[in-house]
């Protein structure tokens, strides 16, 4: 081998050295671009120059996609779970007349009450105020052992449904709205018609109401007379009974029971 053979072969070799190093250093760049993760065999590649200029970024792009994807699906998941999320809650209108009934304007905008006025206690009862009803009862039993002379006692009676008449609307809607909330509470897991529903059972008229409710107050009058005659007026055990049942023939009523 002669001297020209010898150079042009250690010009080959270091050109071949040459290219090889500098292929190594745009490998260094790319591994620092792609966070240290490229292969031996990677390398081994590249000295034939067959890794692509920045092979990391196809990678980052997918991982992105990747990302975006499944929180897609944690929000239909979450979507999934809470099925009620964007559940329409009823109004308390809405209840209020569910409550109510066909009436509802009339108890909202009306001043006065005629039913009221006419029927006191009983109309309570027809619209399932049952402790209201045993309160104007309570005043009427009171006022008529107090009052003796039947022309004032009628007056007073009067009176009673008067205010009756022209309070009766306010407290209706105010024991609605109580029942309201408690069906609320009580019945919170409910779909909207169930509510309604339970609304309707719970309000309204009922004329059943009405006879429960004067047999209850009757009852419970009867002992509060009886313990009134035992304790205040002294009267015998054996005649209570015969007071009792002696207003209910006598015209004069309870003034004429406690003579």
């Amino acid at each position: 081998m002669n001297s020209d053979e010898v150079k042009t072969n250690s010009t080959e070799t270091d050109g071949y050295n040459s290219t090889s190093i500098s292929n190594l250093g745009n490998i260094d760049n790319q591994e620092n671009v792609s966070t240290g993760h490229i292969s031996l065999q990677q390398v081994a590649h590249s000295q034939e120059g067959n890794i692509p200029t920045n092979s990391s970024n196809p990678i980052i792009e997918q991982n992105e996609s990747i990302e975006i994807v499944n929180t897609g699906q944690i929000s239909n998941m979450n979507n999934l779970k809470n099925p009620n999320s964007q559940k329409k809650y009823l109004t308390d209108s809405e209840m209020l007349y569910a409550f109510i009934g066909t009436n509802y304007q009339k108890f909202i905008m009306g001043k006065f009450n005629f039913p009221a006025f006419f029927l006191s206690a009983i109309y309570l009862l027809y619209r399932k105020m049952r402790f209201y009803s045993f309160i104007v009862t309570v005043l009427y039993v009171i006022t008529s052992i107090f009052i003796k002379n039947p022309l004032y006692l009628s007056g007073i009676f009067l009176t009673i449904n008067f205010i009756l008449g022209l309070c009766v609307n306010k407290l209706y809607i105010r024991h609605c709205r109580n029942k309201i909330d408690n069906i609320r509470y009580k019945f919170s897991f409910f779909e909207n018609e169930e509510l309604l529903q339970k609304c309707k059972e719970n309000g309204g008229t009922s004329i059943l109401s009405i006879i429960l409710g004067l047999l209850v107050n009757f009852i419970i009058i009867v002992i509060i007379i009886g313990l009134y005659l035992y304790f205040i007026v002294k009267i015998p055990v054996s005649d209570i009974y015969k007071k009792i049942m002696d207003y209910f023939v006598d015209s004069n009523g309870f003034s004429g029971m406690f003579k």
